[in-house]
C-alpha cells in the first residue's frame, strides 16, 4: 500500500509536526530523519520505536485525546499528521492547533471498511466525503477516497493533505 506521505510537500528548513495518535511513531521518525522537530502523541507511548525516545528534536506526550477537552495548543505545529485514528470532536482543536498556512496530513478508515475487516464500529469511520467537507475551505494538495489494495485484502480509506487558511 503506497504511503500517503509520498505526496508530502518535505522543507529544507525545521519545522515542527504533530504525529498525533502516533502508535509506533514510525512515520514521525520519518520528520526527525529530515531534520525537523516532532511531537508524539499517544495514549500509550509504550509501542514507540526505541530509537525515537533518544532522539534530541522528539517530544513525548502521553495523552487520551478522548477524555475531556484535550490541548494541542494554539497555532502550534506547521504540520499535522493523523493516521488510522478518527475522533470527530478533536477536529476543531486539531484544526486550531496547526499555524495559519500549515499542512494538514490525514488518513483514515471510511463506512466501507467495515465490509471487509476492522475497525467496523462507525463512530471510527468516515462517512463518503466526511473528510473533504470538514476542512472544505482549506488548500487541497491530495485527496483520496476508495480501495487501498495492499497487504491481505487491502483497506477502505480517505486521504487528505491540505493547507490550513492563513487565517481563521
Amino acid at each position: 500500500m503506497p504511503d500517503l506521505l509520498q505526496h508530502f510537500p518535505w522543507s529544507e528548513s525545521q519545522e515542527h509536526i504533530l504525529d498525533l495518535a502516533c502508535g509506533t511513531g514510525h512515520r514521525g521518525l520519518q520528520a526527525l530523519q529530515h531534520g525537523h522537530i516532532v511531537t508524539f502523541i499517544d495514549k500509550d507511548l509504550g509501542r514507540l520505536l526505541p530509537q525515537i525516545a533518544e532522539h534530541p528534536n522528539a517530544i513525548l506526550k502521553a495523552l487520551d485525546l478522548e477524555a475531556g477537552n484535550p490541548e494541542l495548543g494554539h497555532h502550534q505545529y506547521d504540520a499535522i499528521w493523523v493516521f488510522n485514528y478518527l475522533c470527530r470532536p478533536l477536529m476543531p482543536v486539531i484544526a486550531d492547533a496547526l499555524k495559519p498556512g500549515g499542512m494538514l496530513v490525514y488518513e483514515t478508515f471510511t463506512r466501507e471498511q467495515a465490509s471487509i475487516g476492522k475497525p467496523s464500529n462507525p463512530a471510527f469511520l468516515l462517512n463518503k466525503n466526511e473528510l473533504r467537507q470538514i476542512f472544505a475551505n482549506w488548500q487541497r494538495l491530495h485527496y483520496f477516497e476508495g480501495y487501498l489494495p495492499g497487504l491481505n485484502q487491502g483497506q477502505f480509506k480517505a486521504q487528505l493533505i491540505a493547507h490550513k487558511p492563513d487565517s481563521d
